[in-house]
């Protein structure tokens, strides 16, 4: 597994060489590096998509194990993962419920807090 940092760094330099190869300036917006090609993109996958992949496809293998150790640690390293990101998801809820703006999520209208005296 690679750091994910290094790879984000990988991605920006990617994409300012693409940029530049197209002669884009740097602030142009880097969607047509990542469409399709029939779409008039370049089709680059960022590396750190292709790196989530391979874990995904690392982490069904060892779910499909022979060794019943193998399975269990694989299972525990998910559980671990599915802990972590649970108490991250409630850190932000939480954050989010004390931001002083109300969201109307079927309008998709964001109305300031009404300050209570």
């Amino acid at each position: 597994m690679v750091a994910r940092k290094l790879l984000r760094e990988f991605d920006t330099l990617v994409k300012k060489c693409a940029k530049k190869w197209l002669n884009l300036p740097q602030r142009a917006s880097a969607e047509p590096l990542y469409l399709a090609n029939k779409e008039g993109g370049l089709n680059i996958i960022p590396v750190k998509i292709l790196a989530d992949i391979s874990d995904v496809v690392q982490a069904i293998h060892l779910f499909g194990s022979k060794d019943p150790t193998i399975r269990l640690v694989a299972k525990g390293a998910l559980q671990n993962a599915v802990k972590k990101r649970r108490i991250n998801e409630r850190t932000l809820c939480s954050k989010i419920k004390r931001l002083p703006i109300n969201v109307d999520p079927i309008a998709g209208i964001v109305h300031a807090a009404a300050k209570e005296d």
